[in-house]
């Protein structure tokens, strides 16, 4: 990704769920009031999110999308993505305007979406400086279904956080803190992998200097093996 979703998310001041980025979880997810009821009660999210609505929550027949107040740049880019989704896994992911259950692409400004199956119409949001063929590809991650990989329960097995290196305003306290993080491990009970080992190359992990003070400071790295 030639810009990171942090940064852009951060200079649109799109705020976290708490105290900074508000209305975002983990930066760039949108819940629902549903969702966030869920998240702060039981912590039952996994790699792959299941709710209690599950698997009515699942895009059972392909995803939906209507694009909405874009520009042909992020239109195309979208596109690649969704065909690369599409084309890797078993996922339909087609162009239909008229469908129920639709994902809306617009510009929010930022980089951004819902987790998952909401139902009814929800929001993938790819602002121009989001028109990059990976942003995209994380972003769709959210709405088929997908957290963070940084937050499975055996990530420690994996990378090191470093909380000293984040930039001030997001510490260990609050941004970092149980429930409400980039970093908050799940129990083995709530976090469901299928047994496929961490992906350092995922689309669903933040660059490892996501959020960091300076630069070339890691805010994770990777344990050798």
């Amino acid at each position: 990704m030639k810009v990171s979703i942090a940064e852009v998310n951060k200079d649109n001041n799109l705020r976290h769920t708490r105290g900074g980025y508000s209305g975002l979880y983990q930066g760039d997810i949108l819940l629902t009031n549903e969702q966030i009821h869920e998240n702060k009660g039981d912590r039952s999210k996994r790699q792959a999110y299941h709710n209690k609505n599950y698997p009515k929550a699942l895009w059972s027949n392909g995803i939906s999308y209507e694009f909405r107040n874009t520009s042909d740049t992020v239109r195309r880019v979208f596109l690649k993505a969704a065909n690369i989704w599409s084309e890797n896994t078993c996922i339909d992911i087609r162009e239909d305007r008229s469908a129920e259950d639709k994902v809306n692409i617009i510009d929010y400004g930022g980089c951004f979406s819902h987790l998952g199956k909401i139902g009814g119409g929800q929001i993938l949001s790819l602002g121009n400086r989001c028109a990059h063929v990976g942003i995209a590809l994380h972003q769709l991650g959210h709405t088929i279904g997908l957290f963070h990989t940084q937050t499975r329960h055996d990530r420690d097995n994996f990378i090191t956080p470093h909380y000293e290196n984040l930039i001030d305003d997001l510490n260990p306290g609050w941004y970092f803190g149980k429930g409400d993080n980039q970093f908050d491990m799940e129990s083995p009970r709530m976090n469901h992998n299928y047994k496929i080992t961490y992906d350092f190359g995922t689309v669903m992990d933040y660059g490892a200097t996501a959020f960091a003070k300076f630069a070339m400071s890691m805010c994770m790295t990777a344990k050798t093996r």
